[in-house]
């Protein structure tokens, strides 16, 4: 377009002065009458340049209407945008505003956390000081508990004594893991609490080392240690009081054992490796007799 209208122009400004200026020293006659008026062709000639720069002058102008019709829409495109991101950067600055506040208060939160988990943590630590010593009183409740029973059932044996005093017979029922029951007795005599009621074996039936190695031999309680061992107390090892002698050898009054241990049971021998299956022991006058006969 641009092309169409320089070329135009150009035109107009070549035709232009030829038409307008004449030497009037060289015209005719007839060029003189002719100065006056422009030919025909000239003047259509013209007109179309005219006409062509006018619809190019139309085009442009349109064009140009357009591009600024455009662009206004694109200045109010950008200025309702501009506008638009006015508002959300002020309501952003609010919303930081807001979170800056809010931040304030999550730290002041924070510390107020921090200083409640510190305050729980002490009073978690004081409950669990406070459990382990209940736990320690308890346990030594318990223990104290235990050794006064076991204490009071040792007195309750040592008192049972005094009814044996004097010349006895002790029968003895006996039944190993793998062997059949057995029967005994003994003859023995026993002397009064001043000598923590010493016994004296007379005469063993069937089985005369039984007892035979515990004559001369003191009761042994918890609370009452005579079985001459300087480091151990064998009624306390073994859970009941007995005429201990060493430690070793038969007790017969030891803790029923369900299964084929030695460990603090019932023992009749030395080097036997299990506790007795079953024990009876009783005990009368040497002028009755029991009726002795095999218990398998």
């Amino acid at each position: 377009m641009r092309g169409d209208l320089g070329l135009v122009l150009l035109l107009v400004l070549v035709v232009a002065p030829s038409l307008i200026f004449c030497d009037d020293q060289t015209a005719s006659p007839t060029a003189e009458i002719r100065s006056h008026f422009a030919a025909l062709d000239e003047v259509r000639l013209l007109a179309t340049g005219l006409l062509q720069l006018g619809q190019s002058l139309r085009e442009f102008v349109q064009k140009t209407k357009g591009q600024m019709n455009d662009i206004v829409h694109k200045l109010n495109i950008v200025d309702h945008s501009f506008n638009r991101l006015t508002v959300l950067a002020s309501e952003i600055k609010e919303e930081e505003e807001e979170l800056k506040k809010t931040t304030v208060v999550l730290k002041a939160s924070n510390e107020e956390m921090k200083d409640l988990s510190v305050r729980l943590y002490s009073k978690v630590d004081t409950i669990l000081q406070e459990k382990s010593r209940l736990q320690n009183k308890v346990q030594g409740l318990e223990e104290r508990l235990s050794s006064m029973s076991q204490g009071l059932v040792t007195r309750e044996q040592v008192q049972e004594l005094n009814a044996l005093r004097g010349n006895s017979v002790l029968h003895i029922q006996l039944e190993e893991w793998k062997q059949s029951r057995q029967l005994f007795e003994h003859r023995f005599n026993l002397d009064g609490p001043q000598s923590d009621y010493t016994i004296q074996v007379l005469q063993a039936e069937d089985f005369s080392d039984l007892l035979g190695n515990h004559t001369d031999t003191r009761f042994s309680t918890k609370d009452r240690d005579n079985d001459h061992q300087p480091h151990h107390n064998c009624a306390k090892d073994t859970g009941g009081g007995w005429w201990f002698h060493a430690c070793g050898g038969t007790n017969l009054n030891g803790k029923y054992m369900k299964s084929r241990t030695r460990k603090k049971g019932i023992q009749w021998r030395a080097g036997k490796k299990s506790s007795l299956k079953f024990i009876q022991m009783s005990v009368r006058p040497p002028q009755l007799s029991f009726l002795i006969t095999d218990a398998s």
